[in-house]
């Protein structure tokens, strides 16, 4: 953020302007009332990305839970190298007692460098701003220092259930002095009025109501529980829940009540010249989705079983432990993940954990990574097979300005996947991997990145017909890079 300001109308009315906002603001400016005065916040994300290299590049092109992704023999294979630009940009109005405030967040991109589609071809016209976030922030007549939030906003309930934008209304604020609360209601789907067979009672779409509850009991100790209830009433009798669109947002078209509980935290603790952490998530599912067909991921990668249209009951959980050492300028932290997954297609239950809408970037290989409008999977799981991970990692501040990452990690399905051949396997391989970040400013970075994945047996259903057989072919690899300006 950038305090360039402050600017007075002839009236006397005034405006602070924060970035490059100078023109719209005395725009605005204009038109307000003449005896408040106004802040206007101009902030922006403006990241340039580039796939330098990846051996695989039509795995690096999934959707959702993975599987859309495929690894072909190395000869046939296409390699990606490619660039592309994200900009996001909002804006925050409040006057001066910030008793109210509208917020506007706004996405260019991906923009990629040759795409018609994109805008980023000859000439450079296309359609390709999206509206991130649009909502009122409102402190509460009789309690200033509780906040209504009203619109499409940030929506946060922990990072591995739903950490994404959605549209609904946030109550939060402090209960005392150690514990702050936030309870939200979110519709990620209308049905209203849609004529669906569902009871039409006024609640027919997709709706989600959360509590999150957030204590900072000590200066080493932050614990947080959280609960979730989701529920949906649109049924068509032509839902389907597709093993490689394992999420919630997906199944809108299906009628359900889901129940996520859970608590995170963080303890810290000195020792030996130097300081260690534990940061944790637990998460438990329940509920039932109705009135479905289930289509898994089988050797082909084509859909495989349909069970037809029949009633599934959802018990899962997810559990991560990161443990850590800091002690000067590096960081040694150790990260174990376990979500479940299921390994019978046929029957009547749901096993997977099953997130909301989330973004994971834990592996530059199966999740996301600096390129993350090119992956294979945005969730902590693949397909409805859940996901195992063992991650050891070391960041060393180099320099002020210079910071090295080095990592390395042991992946494994929670639930077998089927081969070529008609066997069974779990184990995906192991991923080594390294960062380096340059920061000439605090705002302005230069970085890059490169992983290489030793495929184990598993990856085979993963692969293209010629060279499904039972057993892993190829090993993957990625080579990336960014310069990015926040303000």
């Amino acid at each position: 953020m950038i305090d360039l300001t402050t600017w007075s109308t002839p009236n006397g009315r005034k405006i602070r302007v924060m970035g490059a906002g100078a023109t719209t603001a005395l725009l605005i400016a204009a038109a307000m009332s003449p005896v408040h005065a106004a802040d206007f916040e101009v902030h922006g994300d403006l990241n340039h990305r580039f796939e330098v290299f990846n051996n695989q590049d039509e795995f690096f092109n999934g959707f959702n839970s993975g599987g859309d992704g495929v690894i072909r023999d190395d000869d046939e294979a296409r390699d990606g190298n490619f660039a592309d630009v994200k900009y996001r940009l909002w804006t925050e109005i409040s006057p001066d007692d910030d008793r109210a405030k509208g917020i506007v967040a706004l996405e260019l991109g991906g923009i990629r460098f040759g795409d018609e589609d994109d805008g980023g071809a000859f000439s450079g016209d296309a359609e390709n701003v999206e509206t991130r976030w649009a909502y009122g922030d409102f402190a509460l007549p009789w309690a200033p220092d509780h906040r209504l939030n009203a619109g499409l906003q940030p929506h946060a309930v922990n990072q591995h259930v739903w950490g994404e934008t959605a549209a609904g209304v946030t109550v939060k604020g402090p209960l005392s002095d150690t514990v702050d609360y936030s309870l939200a209601w979110m519709r990620g789907d209308d049905a209203t009025g849609t004529g669906n067979n569902g009871r039409n009672d006024g609640f027919d779409s997709a709706d989600g109501f959360s509590l999150n509850l957030d204590a900072d009991l000590s200066s080493a100790l932050q614990v947080g529980v959280f609960g979730l209830f989701q529920r949906n009433d649109q049924n068509t009798g032509s839902g389907v829940v597709d093993a490689t669109e394992y999420e919630v947002k997906s199944i809108s078209d299906s009628e359900y009540e889901l129940w996520t509980v859970g608590t995170d935290g963080r303890f810290n603790m000195p020792m030996g010249g130097g300081g260690g952490f534990a940061r944790w998530d637990l998460i438990l599912q329940s509920g039932d989705i109705d009135d479905v067909a289930f289509e898994s991921f089988d050797s082909a990668g084509t859909g495989g079983t349909n069970t037809g249209q029949q009633n599934f009951d959802l018990n899962a959980f997810f559990g991560r432990l990161d443990l850590g050492y800091e002690t000067g300028a590096k960081t040694y932290t150790y990260t174990f993940w376990y979500s479940s997954g299921d390994d019978a297609a046929n029957d009547d239950d749901f096993d997977a954990f099953m997130a909301t809408d989330v973004d994971t970037n834990d592996s530059m290989i199966f999740f996301e990574n600096m390129t993350d409008d090119n992956f294979f999977a945005e969730t902590p799981y693949l397909l409805d097979k859940g996901f195992m991970l063992n991650k050891f990692q070391v960041d060393h501040r180099l320099t002020p300005n210079v910071e090295l990452t080095g990592l390395a990690s042991y992946h494994r399905l929670a639930a077998d996947v089927q081969l070529g051949n008609g066997d069974r396997e779990d184990e995906l391989g192991v991923e080594l991997g390294g960062r380096i970040s340059y920061e000439p400013t605090n705002q302005y970075e230069i970085a890059s990145e490169v992983a290489y994945l030793l495929a184990d047996d598993a990856m085979d259903a993963f692969e293209a017909d010629p060279i499904k057989d039972g057993a892993s072919d190829e090993d993957l690899w990625h080579f990336a890079a960014r310069i990015r300006y926040k303000f």
